[in-house]
């Protein structure tokens, strides 16, 4: 809806990838055993940007789970969401993958 507008990383999904391709860092344990697949993390995009109450709702393995969380906490702030042209809090599930290149 015209009203509404979704909290978005700075200069928008193609900006999200790069971050997360450059930041994440494969737990060399974790990378050792070939453990793989998609942690989702959630977190509330705050009025300001930031983000808060950051945790994982489906879990792989916990050094993934823990890089996720890492990766999340250490990123710019959001651009808020607004309802009715009023800065708004927003939840966010942010699918991290894990995968090993063969």
């Amino acid at each position: 809806f015209e009203y509404e507008k979704q909290a978005s990383f700075p200069g928008g999904v193609d900006s999200l990838r790069k971050y997360m391709a450059r930041n994440l860092r494969y737990p060399p344990l974790a990378k050792a055993q070939d453990k793989q697949g998609r942690v989702r993390v959630q977190f509330t995009i705050t009025k300001d940007g930031s983000l808060e109450d950051i945790f994982v709702v489906n879990s792989v393995d916990p050094s993934l789970d823990q890089e996720a969380i890492r990766l999340v906490t250490q990123m710019p702030k959001w651009i808020p969401a607004t309802q009715d042209g009023k800065l708004v809090n927003m939840y966010f599930i942010l699918p991290v993958v894990f995968q090993l290149r063969e």
